[in-house]
C-alpha cells in the first residue's frame, strides 16, 4: 500500500511528454528555478537543456500541441563573475540560443532562462527572467 502512494505522489508531480528526440517530463505546479532542479533530481532527471535548434523544434512543436501557454524553465543560469550563460549541471557555456524579442533584458537578477509559449515568434521563445519567480520545469533525462 505504501509503495503504491509513493508512486502516484511521483506521478502527481509530473506529466510526460513525448517527442520526436527525448522523453520529457514537466511539473503540474509552477516552481522556483533551484525547485524545478530538486523535482527534476527527485526523478533521475535534469532542467532541460536546449543545446541546438533541432532540440529547441523538438520542445516546441511538442508544447505548442499540449499547452500553448505556460511557461518553462532551461537549465541554464548566468554566471555572476563573468556574465555568460552557462548549463547549470555541467558549467558549460551555451552555444546556441533562442532569445525572444527583446531578449535577454538587462535586469539586476535576471539569472535565468524561461520558455515562453505566448511569445513565440519563429522558434524563439526564451527570456531571461529572476530565478525565484515560478515557471513550470520541464526536466529531461541525464
Amino acid at each position: 500500500m505504501h509503495f503504491h502512494l509513493a508512486l502516484f505522489y511521483v506521478c502527481a508531480c509530473f506529466v510526460a511528454i513525448n517527442a520526436d528526440i527525448k522523453l520529457y517530463f514537466s511539473s503540474l505546479d509552477k516552481v522556483t528555478f533551484s525547485e524545478a532542479v530538486k523535482l527534476c533530481k527527485e526523478v533521475n532527471r535534469e532542467v532541460i537543456r536546449v543545446e541546438n535548434s533541432d532540440v529547441n523544434d523538438d520542445v516546441i512543436g511538442t508544447l505548442i500541441t499540449i499547452s500553448p501557454g505556460p511557461q518553462y524553465w532551461v537549465g541554464a543560469t548566468k554566471n555572476s563573475t563573468s556574465g555568460d550563460w552557462e548549463w547549470y549541471e555541467t558549467g558549460e557555456k551555451l552555444t546556441y540560443f533562442a532569445w525572444g524579442n527583446n531578449e535577454p533584458v538587462k535586469k539586476d537578477n535576471a539569472d535565468c532562462i524561461k520558455i515562453d509559449m505566448k511569445a513565440y515568434t519563429n522558434g524563439r521563445t526564451w527570456g531571461a527572467v529572476d530565478c525565484n519567480e515560478k515557471r513550470y520545469a520541464l526536466c529531461q533525462m541525464n
